[in-house]
């Protein structure tokens, strides 16, 4: 059985934090898969909230919950603080997916993963509705108030090369978030992992540059880049977006790393 896996989103736009009480230790262990979950809804009460709302009111529509994806990292022990930070991407017409990253010791200990895949309901026709637009708004209006995170001080000593295919893999999810849902799970992805892979092999190529090996992580990246490029020239030719300026982009990272290696045309 293959892991499974959840997908963060870089950015989180709400936290807050919860103490494990006694109550909440099941059999004197730790806390219970059902206790997660109510923490986890706690937050997903406070988050709406945050974005001027409650669960049950978004223009007068409610929230109802698809499907729910949970990844542990780590126990929970009578005492702890736990801070939950949420979000929300990957939009659909009429729904969305919400995460919530569960940490301890001041953000030092992963405890858990969550995604809920919740859709926008009309209680009175009992049907399912478009995102009321009013919510997009909050949520863009909070992103935008976000501090920017482009370059995190953690890489501040990466070279330039990986700093262009950093900044890269950002401007590719704002690209494909755009994307028809048929294609974000598709093509959106593809792109998305792709350009993910490529600071990681930047770096594994510049850190091993003088080796006899280093041509081999060179060729690799380059590989990564022409797959990327033509995913680009594909999401261009049907449509889903403008991806000139990206391509501009990749190929100037190409040429980069070629005048690293000293490497001809």
């Amino acid at each position: 059985m293959s892991k499974m896996e959840i997908e963060v989103p870089e950015k989180f736009i709400f936290s807050t934090k919860l103490s494990v009480r006694e109550i909440d230790i099941a059999k004197g262990l730790h806390v219970s898969f059902a206790t997660i979950l109510d923490y986890v809804f706690e937050a997903h009460i406070l988050f709406f909230q945050h974005m001027g709302f409650t669960v049950t009111d978004i223009e007068g529509y409610s929230l109802i919950f698809a499907n729910l994806s949970i990844i542990y990292q780590g126990e929970v022990l009578y005492g702890d603080e736990l801070k939950i930070e949420v979000t929300v991407d990957n939009f659909k017409e009429k729904g969305c997916d919400e995460f919530f990253r569960i940490t301890k010791d001041n953000g030092k200990k992963e405890v858990g993963l969550v995604k809920i895949f919740m859709l926008f309901f009309d209680y009175s026709t009992r049907k399912t509705v478009k995102i009321p637009p009013s919510f997009l708004e909050s949520y863009n209006e909070k992103m935008n108030n976000l501090p920017s995170r482009t370059l995190s001080s953690l890489y501040s000593g990466k070279n330039s090369v990986w700093k262009m295919a950093h900044q890269f893999v950002l401007e590719i999810y704002n690209f494909t978030k755009k994307f028809p849902p048929d294609e974000q799970d598709n093509l959106g992805i593809k792109c998305r992992k792709l350009a993910v892979s490529l600071p990681l092999y930047i770096n594994e190529t510049t850190q091993k540059k003088g080796d006899p090996e280093s041509i081999k992580y060179y060729r690799k990246t380059v590989s990564v880049i022409e797959e990327l490029k033509y995913y680009l020239v594909i999401s261009h030719d049907l449509e889903l977006g403008n991806s000139e300026q990206l391509v501009k982009k990749i190929e100037e990272i190409q040429e980069e790393l070629r005048s690293l290696f000293q490497i001809d045309r």
